[in-house]
């Protein structure tokens, strides 16, 4: 049997099976049935959760929002404002986006705009979050956000609509 060995750059620190940022791993592989080579979107087949990139310009809600998510094991990476959001999405696309509407500078609705636009994000669900819940909702959905959720956070409806869209988007991929 061929051994395979393959140097992996991840997201992260090795925990509970799950990786993530600057942590080198080296794979060795005495059987030729896997290959543990293989990438998808960038990241290795196994043991990665999916990741999320919230943008919110408030400090309380965005830690809610990454406390919420990493508890339910997924790979969260945050963005204060709207530039910082295109150009972590742009550099590593994640599985998920979920943005404030309400942002200074670049909104919610321009970054939706330009992820769209763009060809390497143009395929991420994107969420709507904001608390002007009524006219931003309607306004979102004919606008092609893949979801809205509202402030405050319903914990159920928040993960049960994260993990809806990343389950599709990983079935489409």
């Amino acid at each position: 049997m061929a051994s395979l060995a393959g140097a992996a750059r991840t997201l992260g620190v090795i925990m509970n099976g799950w990786y993530s940022a600057s942590q080198e791993i080296v794979f060795r592989q005495t059987t030729s049935s896997v290959n543990l080579t293989d990438w998808a979107d960038g990241r290795l087949l196994f043991n990665m959760p999916p990741t999320i990139l919230i943008a919110e310009d408030y400090d309380d809600n965005r830690e809610l929002l990454r406390l919420l998510l990493a508890n339910a094991n997924y790979d969260v990476r945050e963005a204060r404002n709207g530039q910082e959001c295109l150009d972590l999405a742009c550099e590593n696309p994640p599985d998920l986006i979920m943005v404030d509407l309400s942002m200074p500078g670049l909104d919610g609705w321009e970054v939706f705009e330009a992820l769209k636009a763009n060809s390497s994000t143009a395929h991420i669900p994107c969420v709507a979050v904001t608390a002007h819940t009524d006219h931003d909702r309607v306004r979102a959905l004919q606008s092609g956000f893949s979801d809205f959720v509202g402030k405050p956070f319903r914990t159920e409806e928040l993960l049960t609509t994260v993990k809806r869209l990343v389950t599709k988007k990983h079935r489409k991929d």
